[in-house]
């Protein structure tokens, strides 16, 4: 999986071949050294200066200078590659955990339209409207709802944690919906919650 990591050394392998580029083109120019000397001879003492070049009089580096281009073009290669895989990566997580969102919110309106119709059938049985077989019924569905929600609750967090793991940092609540007990709409899961 790729992350932020693969791209922080992919950006430093370019910025290397980058440096390694201009030192190279530097060394297309002469380079001057002039230094300090001392001798000593029979009693006398003796200053003298030093004086080097490098020249490149005929092909002006010009072979380590296409090497370098071609080192660097290899980095800025395999760093926009990675970062591409990078958003890549990151955007599925996304699509993932919007869809798995979107199914908790489905299962979660279910739910509670079930209660609702819960609700009508148990005031029709007290006014005498209605049997107590329509009640187990709604009850049943009740209970599959509620695990329907649980499992679309755990694969929403699931979905957060990739999208966490996508991004190198935790999300914060401004920048996602995570999903958990505290979230709007997750209420009527506590009376779930066996302590």
């Amino acid at each position: 999986m790729f992350n932020r990591l693969n791209v922080r050394r992919a950006l430093a392998q370019y910025t290397a071949a980058e440096v390694d580029l201009h030192s190279e083109i530097a060394k297309q120019y002469p380079n001057f050294n002039i230094g300090p000397g001392y001798t000593y001879e029979e009693r006398n003492s003796f200053f003298t200066v030093g004086f080097s070049t490098s020249l490149f009089i005929f092909n002006r580096n010009k072979g380590p200078i296409a090497e370098a281009e071609g080192r660097r073009e290899q980095a800025a290669a395999a760093f926009l590659q990675t970062q591409a895989q990078v958003i890549q990566s990151t955007e599925r997580a996304f699509a993932v955990y919007k869809a798995a969102l979107r199914a908790f919110i489905q299962n979660e309106s279910a739910y509670q339209l079930q209660e609702s119709q819960l609700q009508i059938v148990e005031h029709n049985i007290i006014a005498g409207a209605d049997d107590r077989l329509g009640l187990d019924a709604i009850e049943i569905q009740i209970s599959a709802l509620a695990e329907a929600r649980l499992n679309a609750l755990a694969s929403a967090q699931r979905a957060l944690g990739d999208l966490d793991d996508s991004v190198q940092r935790p999300l914060v609540s401004g920048e996602m919906f995570p999903v958990n007990y505290e979230s709007p709409g997750i209420d009527r899961l506590r009376h779930l919650r066996r302590p």
